[in-house]
C-alpha cells in the first residue's frame, strides 16, 4: 500500500488555498510511506511538474502523486497542496486529494 497525494486542478491558476484536503477513507497500511519520502517527492515533483497538465504518476519509494486536470501553476501552490494532505492524511489514511475547485 502507498501513501497517494493527489492534486486535482481543474482551471489553469489556482485560486488561494481556503480548501482543507480531502483523506481517502482506507486507513493502515502496515508499509505506508515516511516523511522523507513524501517530502522528497514533494520537492522534486513541485519544483519539475507543477505547470504541467495532467501528469503521470510519480513515485518516491512508497509515496506518490499526480496531478488531474490543469497545471497547479506555481511550485508554491504545489507545495502548499502537498503539504496540506501530508497535515491532514499522513499517519491517519493512507493518502488524500486536494481540490483547487472545491
Amino acid at each position: 500500500m502507498h501513501f497517494a497525494a493527489s492534486i486535482i486542478s481543474l482551471v489553469g491558476l489556482a485560486a488561494p488555498l481556503a480548501f482543507a484536503a480531502s483523506c481517502f477513507p482506507q486507513g493502515g497500511c502496515g508499509s505506508c510511506a515516511s516523511f522523507q519520502q513524501l517530502e522528497d517527492l514533494k520537492n522534486n515533483f513541485c519544483a519539475t511538474k507543477s505547470n504541467i497538465a495532467n501528469t503521470p504518476e510519480q513515485f518516491n519509494g512508497q509515496a506518490h502523486v499526480q496531478v488531474f486536470g490543469g497545471p497547479i501553476g506555481s511550485e508554491s501552490l504545489c507545495q502548499q497542496a502537498f503539504d496540506n494532505i501530508v497535515d491532514d492524511c499522513f499517519t491517519k489514511k493512507d493518502g488524500g486529494d486536494f481540490n483547487f475547485n472545491g
